[in-house]
């Protein structure tokens, strides 16, 4: 452990009500920020590199953060159409997302995407 998370780490949940932090809370934080940063521009990266329409469903479901329905009626495609071409362009760059990266994706795709796996390995065998 570095002496910054271990500044972290003892100070335990009073910093939070401590609206002067002491700079290794500082820096761990601002450290965690760029780290949470850099991940996110490796996944939007790998997502920019695939082809439409699934990289331009894909980007809008990660940046917005809209409902599906919400995304869908925006985008006039239907809902399920939608779903899939997302599903779909994240198989496409799951192979290339590191773990950070991918722990950044929504819950509910993560499902999808294992589900979805699943069937083609079903396929497969």
């Amino acid at each position: 452990m570095t002496g910054a998370e271990t500044a972290y780490l003892r100070a335990g949940w009073a910093f939070l009500d401590d609206p002067v932090r002491p700079p290794e809370q500082r820096e761990y934080l601002a450290e965690l920020r760029r780290e949470d940063r850099a991940a996110r521009a490796r996944l939007l990266t790998a997502v920019s590199r695939l082809d439409p329409p699934g990289r331009d469903a894909l980007r809008a479901y990660l940046v917005t953060g809209l409902r599906l329905d919400v995304l869908a009626a925006l985008l006039r495609v239907p809902e399920r159409t939608l779903w899939t071409r997302v599903v779909a362009a994240g198989l496409a760059v799951l192979p290339v997302l590191d773990a950070e990266s991918v722990a950044l994706l929504p819950v509910a795709l993560c499902d999808a995407l294992a589900d979805a796996g699943d069937e083609r390995e079903e396929l497969v065998a």
